[in-house]
């Protein structure tokens, strides 16, 4: 779809005009250059979908794919806001999103809002980490350093369980430093998920979005796995922060080893201290009477363990596989 710019717009308007006779000029009432026009899906109404007043459904062009992927736009109040990009869970799509989308935090915090469709559920080649997937979130961000004037370094993904999980493929396959990374209960490992989802519908989903047949294949799902992932950029470059809920595995669908581990991963490279064996054995048996107590809270949830390191930091706490809405977006545009 060919999109004409204000620019292309003002061009040909004063080519008319002086071809009259006539003056012209195509500022803002305000003096200064118009903002571009949003490239928006004719005819898509985002209320329809359960999206507030405000927001828009666009296109994203990939020039990895035939086709734009969609996302769900609104923009903050003023200038010199940052921006969220917050991804679906598993199952989710632009406009039938699953899980807490943030919206009306981002409204909250003021904060440019995008949401995208990142090709949509995981139960294609096209999803989990492949190529065209992470294009997808290229052109978000190129989206909003055209849009909204964000740039990278003010961008912050946030998301939970699958959608924790594309933000930290992203994170390890582009050497791109963002304003932060929050991975609530990600997925790190499919190997590990698809044989902890026996039985449920993220066994075949697994097998699907890394091409595999009956069995899965192995080397295919590790190429698709942040924890197997090699790092494209410095360590570091991007603030991250991993959130784990200790009952998740037991009560939820994704065991919080995935985030230990891909903590554990990152330690291991910035050659600094993980989560050690008599920690990580008691928050995965949940036996919390061995870890030393702490004066911290998230949101009104006890943090079981908590620990940092220059790469990013990892927290565990209360709680099962979600995301806490109302700290989620806390702090935007300070390092984590």
């Amino acid at each position: 779809m060919r999109v004409h710019h204000v620019g292309e717009v003002c061009s040909i308007f004063l080519t008319l005009a002086l071809a009259l006779g006539l003056a012209s000029g195509c500022s803002s009432p305000q003096g200064g250059e118009r903002e571009p026009l949003l490239p928006a899906v004719p005819g898509v109404d985002a209320t329809q979908y359960g999206w507030p007043e405000g927001s828009v459904v666009i296109e994203l062009e990939n020039p990895l794919a035939t086709d734009p992927d969609l996302a769900v736009f609104r923009r903050a109040e003023g200038s010199g806001r940052p921006a969220v990009i917050v991804i679906h869970g598993w199952f989710g799509n632009a406009l039938n999103p699953s899980g807490n989308t943030l919206i009306q935090e981002a409204i909250g915090a003021n904060a440019h809002y995008l949401y995208p469709n990142v090709r949509g559920p995981h139960t294609g080649t096209d999803n989990c980490c492949s190529d065209v997937a992470m294009a997808d979130l290229d052109s978000a961000l190129r989206f909003l350093s055209r849009y909204a004037d964000v740039e990278p370094s003010q961008v912050f993904f946030v998301a939970a369980s699958g959608g924790g999980y594309t933000s930290l493929c992203y994170l390890m396959s582009r050497d791109q430093a963002l304003g932060g990374v929050r991975a609530w209960v990600p997925i790190t490992n499919l190997i590990a998920f698809h044989d902890e989802s026996s039985g449920s519908p993220y066994e075949d989903a697994v097998r699907g979005c890394t091409g595999s047949d009956d069995e899965l294949d192995e080397e295919k799902a590790a190429r698709r796995s942040p924890f197997f992932m090699p790092r494209a950029g410095k360590i570091g470059r991007t603030p991250l922060a991993i959130f784990a809920g200790i009952n998740d595995g037991h009560d939820g669908p994704v065991a919080i080893s995935h985030s230990l581990d891909f903590y554990n991963r990152l330690a291991q490279e910035a050659n600094t201290t993980g989560v050690g064996p008599v920690v990580y054995d008691a928050l995965m048996t949940r036996d919390v009477d061995v870890l030393p107590q702490l004066d911290a809270k998230l949101d009104d949830r006890v943090v079981y363990y908590e620990q940092s390191a220059d790469f990013g930091r990892l927290v565990v706490f209360e709680g099962g596989h979600e995301m806490l809405p109302n700290v989620a977006l806390a702090r935007l545009g300070e390092e984590d």
